[in-house]
């Protein structure tokens, strides 16, 4: 089933085109950075170590043993780096997220 596109749609698409909302600001910055196959393992080991443990903290949830951790955190971002060679790193307020790219 297909669906129709009015002109008023289709105007809309061409202003965002011509004038750039902050979202579309926001992904072009994204892919300005680095893939993260060209950053240093090191960044990205630490933006995933932050990442786990804000999610240990929403989830309220009693940290693991270091080693744990670190293994757990390895084994992520070897996978990262492997299966997602595209993604890319953003800034926000911060905390670093991972964005795919």
């Amino acid at each position: 089933m297909s669906t129709l596109t009015t002109k008023s749609e289709i105007v809309n698409r061409k202003s965002e085109i011509v004038n750039p909302t902050s979202e579309t600001s926001i992904g072009w910055a994204i892919l300005k950075q680095n893939p993260v196959r060209k950053v240093p393992k090191r960044d990205v080991f630490n933006t995933v170590l932050a990442n786990v443990a804000k999610a240990f903290a929403d989830m309220n949830v009693k940290s693991i043993t270091s080693q744990g951790r670190d293994y757990m955190v390895n084994e992520l971002t070897d996978n990262i780096i492997s299966r997602y060679p595209a993604i890319r790193k953003r800034n926000t307020r911060g905390h670093c997220t991972c964005r795919a790219g």
